[in-house]
């Protein structure tokens, strides 16, 4: 009895103050650590900016050394074909002056026949040499000549001479001979590999500028090259794969932030998003097509067009240059790269896709209908596409639709945190929330279960905390045993008391945390169900807009949209 007395009225203070200045030590000893570590974190950062330094350092130097060799490579390639192929360039200027001056009537007929025999003389076997003198002879009215250089030319290049033709004729308003030459140049073609240029032809052909009888003449070349290709095996199915892939190209995804709670809460969303973005486009293709079918056609601006391909026509590049004139792109394309020859070569592989000379006939429709800046085609050929197209095209939209519907999920599913849950409509919201509380309280009582102190912890406090006092008083008997058994006994109480407050505060703080995601979590689902109609209801306007897209296509035909253009004012070329 006595005993508990000492005990009760023993001073604990100084022990209390020793322990909590070795916590304090403690803390400051934690503090000291996390100061290094941001050191050691602050001197990797430094170190890989260094390293990002030195190879940007690296790479920049390697880019002057390389725009260095580009610049001088340029210079080098251009003295080369000035040697080899100086003389094409004479002949391309002579043709467009002949053009010209007669347009103009300045320049006689015999200052003409003179300069073009020079240059049939000087460059024999370029294509273009005798084309000259054969436009010079029709000019000066010497048949013989002209059709013994039209001859000559037709041999050494017959696609480019029978289309160099089809524009000067139709340019000095000959319709019957430009639709012979279009004729000869378009039954020089191959369907499955089809000149670009072709697309001259067509262009012509849909404004009515090669004549009454274009229809029947261009129409039964192009209805053949179909019939052909499609008598191929696969090829059907092939055009139709082509073109699904050529609608799905236009496929824009659909903002995040549209169905924010969706986004953020499905994991169905990235399926959602795909099918509504698939579905949009029915109503991005309707009236894409509506725009070319009902568009107006601007046949004066394509005449002027055109002159400008007759001029292009004769100045661009013979086969024996392209090597070269490759070669020169790619050095110019690193020069606007800074250097940078990776960006480049990617640039200039992209331009020789687009560019690629020869391709297939149906391809070359699609580009029409789809990409018509690709392919230089005017909106009277872009009619005139779609209609030879409609029939893949209904396939292929078909197939499309029918792909994207087969996809879209019966389910949706929510998750909020761990939770779970899973709608088809929205219309299960109040079962939702009422299960999505059940979880949330199941959960706070496990949390809360977790964070309850052990069974006699504070009695075990109080205990240790006497035989602390005790060690005390043994102190002033033997300092040597007293001073650990309170150091023991003290740091494991004071431990055991701080621990037992912190899991209180974590108990208030656990609770307040779960009010808050019940509250946030009824809002989400709330807002979610919401989306989840609102998304429905959209996808289900935007998919049964197909049908008009079908509709639209189905109407055309190609005789509708055959422009027949009245008589033109003739030029002076005497052809």
């Amino acid at each position: 009895m006595s005993n508990d007395r000492v005990i009760s009225y023993a001073d604990l203070s100084a022990i209390e103050n020793s322990l909590r200045s070795l916590d304090i030590r403690l803390d400051e000893n934690n503090a000291n650590i996390s100061i290094i570590k941001k050191d050691v974190q602050k001197l990797n950062q430094d170190l890989i900016k260094l390293h990002n330094d030195i190879a940007e350092f690296i790479s920049y130097q390697a880019n002057q050394n390389r725009l260095g060799r580009a610049e001088t490579r340029i210079v080098q390639i251009r003295q080369e074909i000035e040697k080899k192929f100086g003389h094409y360039d004479f002949v391309r200027r002579t043709i467009r002056g002949v053009l010209q001056a007669n347009d103009m009537g300045v320049i006689r007929e015999e200052t003409i026949k003179t300069a073009t025999e020079e240059v049939m003389l000087s460059t024999p076997n370029y294509w273009l040499a005798p084309a000259l003198v054969a436009l010079s002879s029709w000019i000066c009215n010497n048949q013989e000549l002209a059709n013994k250089a039209m001859f000559e030319a037709i041999r050494l290049d017959n696609e480019k001479t029978s289309l160099l033709f089809t524009l000067i004729c139709r340019r000095s308003g000959r319709k019957s001979a430009s639709l012979k030459w279009a004729y000869r140049y378009l039954a020089a073609q191959d369907e499955e590999a089809i000149d670009r240029k072709t697309m001259i032809i067509l262009d012509c052909f849909s404004n009515g500028l090669l004549g009454a009888d274009s229809e029947s003449r261009i129409s039964s070349i192009l209805n053949s090259w179909i019939a052909r290709l499609s008598e191929k095996p696969g090829f059907v199915d092939k055009q139709r794969q082509q073109w699904v892939k050529a609608l799905s190209g236009h496929l824009q995804q659909v903002d995040d932030n549209t169905y924010a709670y969706l986004a953020t809460y499905s994991p169905t969303w990235d399926i959602l998003k795909n099918l509504l973005s698939y579905a949009a486009l029915n109503n991005t293709f309707f009236y894409y097509f509506k725009d070319i079918l009902e568009q107006p056609v601007d046949s004066e601006g394509l005449v002027a067009e055109l002159d400008i391909v007759l001029q292009s026509l004769v100045e661009n590049f013979d086969e024996e240059e392209k090597p070269l004139r490759k070669e020169e792109r790619l050095e110019v394309l690193v020069k606007e790269q800074n250097g940078d020859e990776a960006a480049a070569k990617t640039l200039f592989k992209q331009e020789e896709s687009t560019l690629e000379e020869k391709i297939d006939f149906t391809k070359l429709l699609t580009n029409a209908v789809l990409y018509p800046d690709l392919v230089n085609a005017s909106i009277s050929t872009q009619k005139i596409a779609l209609a030879l197209s409609k029939g893949w095209i209904i396939d292929a939209y078909r197939d499309m639709v029918v792909n994207y519907r087969m996809n879209v999920p019966l389910q949706i599913e929510l998750k909020i945190k761990d939770y779970t849950a899973q709608t088809s409509d929205g219309a299960n919201e109040s079962e939702v929330i009422k299960d999505f509380l059940d979880y949330a309280n199941r959960e706070e009582a496990r949390d809360l279960a977790a964070l309850a102190d052990p069974e006699g912890e504070e009695n075990k406090i109080k205990v240790f905390w006497i035989l602390a006092g005790l060690g005390v008083l043994i102190c002033f008997a033997n300092p040597f045993i007293g001073i650990p058994v309170v150091l023991i006994f003290g740091i494991w109480a004071f431990s055991k008391q701080k621990a037992r407050a912190e899991r209180a505060e974590r108990r208030v703080e656990l609770a307040r945390e779960y009010e808050e995601f019940r509250n946030k979590g009824t809002e989400v689902i709330r807002n979610f169900m919401a989306e989840v109609v609102d998304y429905r209801d959209e996808f289900l306007t935007r998919d049964q807009e197909s049908e008009t897209v079908i509709d639209l296509v189905q109407a055309v035909t190609t005789s509708q949209y055959i422009k027949h253009q009245p008589d033109e004012i003739t030029r002076n070329i005497k052809v």
